[in-house]
């Protein structure tokens, strides 16, 4: 059975709304937003289950305008067709709207017929554009002579990555959103503490390598994993085990051609678990003996286990998990980590709200 497709509609005229709706609900299912924020969250969303055919967004929008939507979208631009619509259309709009990968643009007010054809008529021209690239990259694989490994590897731990994070408590946006932080906490680290040697290679190769970092729990039993009731001790122990069980996973990696990928992965999967005071596990390292890309990681998963919802309790706000974090309940962090979460963490927030379980 094929799923059928959606439109996603932005404009905060409700009557607008409504005249959209009709015109399309007949061959499409149909998500309405009425503010830019609302239309970022509901496009990420549907675009992640395959859903999404088209976006058609107002300009002039509450909290973010049809522009700022649009720049937050562009990789799905890249894919889909994202219209963009005003009653004010002006050379700097169009021009805008075309930089940042519009496919098309609706003065208002419309015919509802033309509106719709049009439309339709580009989801068709992306649709066969889409399978041309398919093909071509078919074609590609199919007359190399070696397999980039590389590419595979990284490919493959996210994944694999993903996969864990669906069979457990946390929703696959979580590996997405772990690599997000990770990149922003790096990039920060950079910048200020050079002792570190983090180069864009390497900052971008670790961030790969944290989708790894709960991979472990697919060796974990389901009646642990996924107890909706609070770990005995014993079974808290178990939990734990993760680390270790998720580096003899990995073991089945170690041919690949990427080493200082693999060793990334090895690090964050194992450490990602210790504290600045040696009171973390599995092997209880202190200080600096954590590897800096575990340490990194290690920030970015207690912040998003704080601001996420689990079985036992609704998760704290932005501003409550830095707190959290920076007074040392979750845990002692290096003073240079905590200074740098100091610098950032408005972005750690835009994340957090742009990228919520739902």
């Amino acid at each position: 059975m094929t799923t059928r497709k959606a439109i996603l509609i932005a404009d905060d005229s409700e009557i607008d709304r409504e005249i959209l709706c009709e015109l399309f609900r007949e061959d499409f299912d149909i998500i309405e937003a009425e503010n830019g924020f609302e239309a970022i969250s509901k496009a990420v969303e549907s675009d992640e289950k395959g859903v999404l055919a088209a976006v058609i967004l107002d300009i002039a929008m509450p909290i973010i305008s049809g522009l700022a939507v649009l720049e937050e979208l562009r990789e799905v631009a890249q894919r889909l067709p994202v219209i963009l619509m005003t009653a004010e259309s002006t050379p700097d709009n169009i021009k805008q709207g075309h930089e940042l990968g519009m496919a098309d643009f609706i003065v208002k007010p419309f015919r509802g017929y033309g509106v719709k054809q049009r439309v339709h008529n580009l989801i068709d021209l992306y649709e066969k554009k889409n399978n041309v690239k398919i093909l071509e990259h078919e074609n590609e694989v199919m007359q190399e002579e070696a397999m980039d490994f590389e590419e595979f590897s990284n490919t493959m731990i996210e994944m694999l990555g993903t996969i864990i994070e669906y069979r457990g408590i946390e929703s696959g946006l979580h590996v997405k959103r772990i690599r997000m932080y990770t990149q922003i906490l790096l990039e920060c680290i950079a910048k200020n503490y050079a002792d570190y040697n983090l180069d864009n290679d390497t900052i971008k190769t670790i961030c790969s390598a944290s989708a790894v970092h709960d991979i472990g729990k697919i060796a974990i039993p389901d009646n642990i994993l996924l107890k909706p009731e609070r770990l005995t001790p014993l079974e808290f122990e178990v939990i734990k085990s993760h680390t270790v069980k998720g580096c003899e996973i990995l073991k089945c990696l170690d041919k690949l051609k990427n080493k200082a990928f693999l060793k990334y992965c090895y690090e964050i999967c194992r450490h990602h678990h210790e504290r600045w005071d040696g009171n973390g596990y599995p092997d209880r390292l202190q200080g600096d003996a954590i590897p800096i890309s575990a340490q990194v990681v290690a920030v970015a998963d207690v912040y998003d286990a704080l601001t996420t919802k689990n079985v036992y309790r609704q998760g704290f706000t932005h501003e409550k998990a830095v707190n959290m974090i920076l007074s040392g309940e979750c845990g002692s962090f290096s003073p240079k980590m905590l200074s740098c979460l100091k610098i950032i963490e408005d972005k750690y927030k835009i994340i957090a709200t742009n990228y919520a379980d739902k």
